[in-house]
């Protein structure tokens, strides 16, 4: 064997060497620690109870709640969340709730629990409008339209008043409402211009910018910093037939 050939050492000699000192020095080095595998040696976490947890969810959202009236026996109710199709408690039929945007010639009978929106650009002729709630904007003049909670009129409404029947009225701001003689309903918000005789059975609620121009009887009126009131006011219980007529309105 060359002198390049490794020598064996038994374990007898390595003892002797010892104590001699001449034992071969002999050079450890640390092994690498194996690179861990994927998914190797995953241990849980404690789960702490005070933690914020993924997709907790800290306050319950109530579903939205909707008032709703039929548009055949004129019963009122209430419903919460999404409606898709309303069963009328009294009378057992089922009620509509689409809403409806005209922004054209329209001639078709309307019966929904939704809202009817008629654009500046819509035409309504020779046709019944019943819903919650009905805006105005376009011309209506020749339709028969019941709101069985508010109309609102806006800024180019045109409509006959004695075709008309609501329960609260919302004049926006731009619009001039001018009823003749003396005019009767349940709440009324002035946000634009109101000129004649008022009785209203709730409340009268004049916003910045609003005006009231003429007569007002009712039990309740709140004038916000910025509308205007040139009225005679009388604040008391409404006669008989502003009653009369905000009953009317809920009747089939």
């Amino acid at each position: 064997m060359g002198d390049d050939a490794p020598k064996l050492i038994d374990g007898y000699t390595y003892v002797q060497a010892l104590r001699q000192g001449n034992a071969p020095v002999r050079e450890f080095r640390a092994r690498p620690k194996p690179a861990k595998r994927p998914g190797a040696d995953v241990r849980p976490k404690p789960v702490d109870d005070k933690a914020p947890q993924a997709g907790h969810i800290g306050h319950t959202v109530m579903p939205v709640r909707f008032d709703i009236i039929c548009y055949d026996c004129g019963y009122a109710y209430s419903m919460q969340g999404r409606i898709y199709k309303a069963l009328c408690p009294k009378c057992r039929k089922f009620l509509d709730s689409t809403d409806f945007r005209i922004d054209s010639d329209w001639q078709a009978n309307v019966r929904t629990i939704g809202t009817v929106t008629l654009l500046g650009t819509g035409v309504v002729r020779n046709a019944e409008i019943i819903a919650t709630d009905i805006i105005i904007a376009g011309d209506a003049r020749g339709a028969r339209l019941r709101a069985m909670r508010r109309l609102e009129i806006q800024p180019g409404a045109a409509f006959d008043l004695p075709d008309v029947k609501m329960q609260d009225l919302l004049v926006h701001r731009g619009a001039v409402f001018a009823p003749p003689g003396r005019f009767a309903c349940r709440h009324v918000e002035i946000a634009g211009t109101l000129k004649g005789r008022l009785d209203a059975a709730g409340t009268v609620v004049i916003r910045p910018g609003g005006v009231l121009i003429g007569e007002l009887a009712g039990a309740h009126l709140i004038v916000e910093d910025g509308g205007g009131l040139i009225a005679g006011v009388s604040i008391r219980k409404p006669p008989a037939s502003a009653q009369a007529q905000a009953d009317l309105a809920t009747a089939a």
